[in-house]
């Protein structure tokens, strides 16, 4: 057996970390959720209004749900925790197409031609999944 080289590993994961952290954080400043605060939330009819800003009132539950969490757990951990989890979930990706796993065969993350567009874009319509009209 090999040895595994980490030396990249390495490197990258503290930079992957800030960045998770500063995209998660920015996306929560989006929806009203800072460090400073929460904005409060209203859902008038199909919209969610934060802080003056129209938002779809799909996304309520969610918001509510972070704003719980912040308040449990702080914003800086909460940020971290969710950075952490959709970095999770990328690598969870990328692990199933780099190895065939995904049932419709195409990657979701890049390409094997080295396309900048993800394979699963060139394919979009001849995909069925469940849920999706």
């Amino acid at each position: 057996m090999s040895s595994i080289n980490t030396s990249e590993l390495k490197a990258y994961a503290p930079a992957a970390r800030t960045a998770f952290i500063a995209a998660v954080t920015s996306q929560a400043g989006r929806i009203g959720i800072t460090a400073s605060g929460c904005e409060p939330a209203t859902v008038e009819g199909d919209v969610l209004l934060i802080g003056g800003t129209a938002h779809p009132a799909t996304i309520a539950t969610a918001h509510a749900d972070l704003v719980k969490e912040v308040e449990a757990h702080g914003f800086h951990q909460s940020m971290e925790a969710a950075a952490y989890t959709w970095f999770n979930r990328f690598v969870a990706i990328r692990y199933m197409e780099i190895h065939g796993y995904l049932d419709h065969g195409y990657r979701v993350l890049s390409d094997p031609e080295g396309s900048l567009q993800p394979e699963i874009l060139d394919h979009a319509a001849e995909i069925d999944l469940p849920g999706l009209d």
